[in-house]
């Protein structure tokens, strides 16, 4: 069961977005051809609610949020001074998360390495995030989808593993208990996947990176909560990828669904999400922490395994 929101747990009953009820999904095995064999798998260490898993950085140790909601796997400047990566300011960039967005350079080291997998030549970006006090340090990048979309991927945090299989079209997860599948789609290389809130469906994205689970005021407003009614609800304050803090407001809703799940009188922090195709919130570790979810870049399709945990 999740536990709160963390800082504002204080002042909020907890969201609980409990894998219940499932049907059990087919369990078939890779087909078409499909290797079954993992290509990885890393320890997962959680520093307070954020999953840090292990890579090699040009023979370089670093600890790398698992970041599904990153479009662009991104490197802290300290940690690319540390190791002499040389950056490249010709092809500058700008990302943004929910926060404000930023200008950043560019890198180009010769590999990262997963468990023995590596990856040549990888773009990545070089800058800058708060993650506020950390037990074990601040982590030293993001490893996004623009690495993690070459493989299907078993996030198994109850577990603290995570699996990387080959893509696979055709691919369900290789678990031996029951799962359900999750309805949505790939958008800019993050999955959305519709949660009901209030009864009304609203595309969220799979976000690792992401402490907490979150809707948008778009979101609010689409089940009857308009501004004047949220600026009555008690502040908090998220850090999110960037150089800011966000304020949000905390809202009671009615009901949450997730699936066949579902949950009364959920509280969710609500915000003034950037605008984003498809997309009106998020899916945050509060939920995913607690659950074992295979992430499909071969299929797009998202599976949450029935407690007790598949092994």
């Amino acid at each position: 069961m999740a536990r709160g929101f963390g800082r504002i747990a204080w002042r909020l009953l907890p969201l609980c977005l409990l894998v219940a009820g499932l049907t059990a999904c087919a369990r078939d095995p890779f087909s078409a051809g499909c290797r079954t064999e993992p290509e990885a798998r890393l320890a997962i260490e959680m520093r307070r609610n954020i999953a840090v898993v292990p890579a090699m950085v040009d023979d370089q140790r670093a600890a790398m949020i698992l970041d599904t909601g990153a479009e662009h796997t991104v490197l802290l400047a300290g940690f690319v001074n540390r190791i002499g990566l040389v950056r490249d300011a010709r092809h500058a960039t700008t990302i943004r998360g929910i926060g404000t967005a930023m200008a950043s350079a560019t890198a180009h080291p010769d590999e990262i390495t997963l468990d023995g997998v590596r990856v040549r030549h990888p773009f990545v970006i070089v800058g800058a995030f708060s993650t506020g006090d950390l037990p074990g340090g601040v982590p030293d990048g993001l490893l996004g989808a623009d690495i993690l979309a070459a493989f299907d991927v078993d996030v198994d945090i109850p577990d603290g593993q995570l699996t990387l299989y080959p893509a696979c079209p055709v691919a369900r997860p290789l678990w031996a208990g029951p799962y359900a599948e999750l309805p949505g789609r790939l958008v800019r290389g993050r999955f959305v996947v519709p949660l009901f809130l209030d009864g009304v469906p609203v595309p969220v994205a799979v976000d690792t990176g992401a402490e907490y689970s979150l809707v948008s005021a778009r979101a609010a407003e689409a089940v009857g909560v308009p501004p004047s009614a949220l600026s009555q609800d008690p502040p908090a304050y998220l850090t999110v990828v960037g150089p800011d803090e966000v304020t949000a407001r905390v809202h009671r809703f009615k009901q949450v669904r997730l699936g066949q799940e579902s949950y009364a009188n959920p509280v969710l922090p609500v915000i003034a999400f950037p605008a984003a195709p498809a997309i009106d919130g998020l899916l945050g570790m509060n939920y995913l922490s607690r659950h074992r979810v295979w992430l499909s870049y071969g299929t797009g399709q998202v599976f949450v395994a029935k407690p007790p945990f598949p092994r």
